[in-house]
């Protein structure tokens, strides 16, 4: 008899809730094909390395494990049981599903694992304020997808390390794909990356059966997946944007649900310092479809680590003062700045070019005198810089500004 088909005869699925009283449901494993369902993260071909069978299960979200065991085992508390079956968010095993609930049964030799009181990528509104991002049609979209349950991946690795029938250590681990049923079957396929005015885009394919998309971050760390998906953003279109907030008519700050730093190097340099902002170093973020009864295993992830280093945040206002490049007022059009500093959302500052509008530039003249008021867009942010020169010869000024379009002394391409 092959090892797979021997687990499947003795580990049975019960359809349980929170409550051990509640009526419990056997629930048969079914096959499904390794590349069929789509995967937090790429592991179909490792599976396959670390496996010696195909067989696979699914569970419902809060469906506990059960299993009959042929031997008595020693007295064991928690995690002990975790010498006996182990369940892993990943096909190399390195990250244990922690804090699930093992309940033996002396009489009946049979062994219960419950889901953890949080599972994997668990959605919270924990930070929102806004009733909307927390509803869909008045019904909280939490409610389904929270509590004693396995979480929100696609599937996990049940390991078995014992014979059930001896207790005695196998030589080689069997290992299962235990798949988790969502409301929703497919969970998006984002593409993330970042626009030509320096937000953060997310996009994906309509997913069948989703009413709308949560944009959220969880912690990944050494230890795996997180337990809390911290909910960001929402929408009901297949794409999404991070916001600007704009003082006046002008954009102050960019991407700031994806900014991580305490204080950034424009900071350090000016002595100041803003203790406010929430450090997310190990964030990743990722899209999970919604709908008013649960939800869709979250997509694939991307580290914020990585993406805020490509995130403009705000000017480096240090830096530019430093420089002048905040100075309105400048002595000459062949001396206007050719760059501008930027603060990114990993608290780095870089220099951006500076895209001046030369074709609708204001010219005001008195006689031979006059000024000019020209708008530079910063290179790939929604930021501008608004300058003034004084002239005294009006057609000395006109040729500046034709030298300044014809010789490219600026980036060439706009924002």
């Amino acid at each position: 008899m092959k090892k797979g088909i021997f687990l499947v005869s003795m580990v049975m699925l019960v359809a349980t809730g929170c409550t051990k009283s509640e009526k419990r449901e056997v629930v048969e494993h079914t096959r499904y094909e390794s590349g069929k369902h789509p995967m937090v993260v790429n592991t179909t071909k490792a599976a396959k390395k670390v496996s010696e069978t195909e067989e696979n299960f699914v569970v419902e979200r809060d469906q506990n494990l059960e299993i009959s065991l042929g031997f008595t085992p020693p007295t064991m508390v928690g995690d002990d049981w975790n010498t006996y079956f182990e369940i892993y968010q990943d096909a190399k095993l390195q990250h244990p599903v922690k804090e699930c609930w093992f309940d033996y049964e002396e009489n009946t030799k049979k062994l219960t694992i419950q889901p953890p009181c949080f599972g994997t990528a668990e959605l919270t509104s924990i930070g929102i304020y806004n009733a909307e991002l927390n509803r869909v049609s008045g019904k909280h979209v939490y409610d389904d997808v929270m509590g004693d349950n396995w979480g929100n991946l696609d599937h996990f690795y049940f390991v078995q390390k014992v014979n059930v029938s001896t207790g005695k250590q196998l030589e080689k681990p069997i290992v299962h794909t235990m798949k988790v049923k969502s409301e929703i079957e497919s969970a998006p396929a984002v593409v993330y990356s970042v626009n030509g005015r320096g937000e953060a885009l997310l996009q994906w394919e309509e997913v069948p059966g989703a009413k709308e998309y949560l944009v959220f971050t969880v912690d990944v760390t050494e230890e795996g997946i997180g337990t809390l998906a911290y909910v960001c953003g929402r929408t009901k279109k297949t794409s999404w944007t991070t916001a600007s907030t704009q003082y006046g008519s002008e954009v102050d700050e960019m991407n700031k649900e994806f900014c991580s730093f305490t204080e950034s190097e424009d900071d350090i340099a000016a002595g100041e310092r803003t203790p406010n902002r929430e450090i997310q170093p190990d964030a990743s973020v990722g899209v999970i479809a919604i709908t008013d009864h649960g939800a869709s295993p979250i997509s694939e992830l991307y580290s914020l680590k990585e993406y805020m280093k490509k995130l403009p945040n705000r000017l480096a206002d240090h830096a530019n003062e430093e420089k002048e490049i905040d100075k309105s007022e400048q002595q000459s059009i062949a001396d206007l700045p050719k760059e501008a500093y930027v603060t990114m959302c990993d608290g780095k500052t870089v220099s951006r070019a500076l895209v001046y509008d030369v074709e609708n530039a204001h010219m005001s003249e008195y006689g031979e005198s006059g000024h000019v008021e020209i708008m530079a867009d910063v290179a790939g942010t929604k930021f501008q810089m608004e300058y003034r020169v004084e002239f005294d010869d009006r057609v000395m000024a006109q040729q500046d500004l034709r030298n300044f379009l014809c010789n490219k002394k600026v980036a060439s391409i706009r924002a």
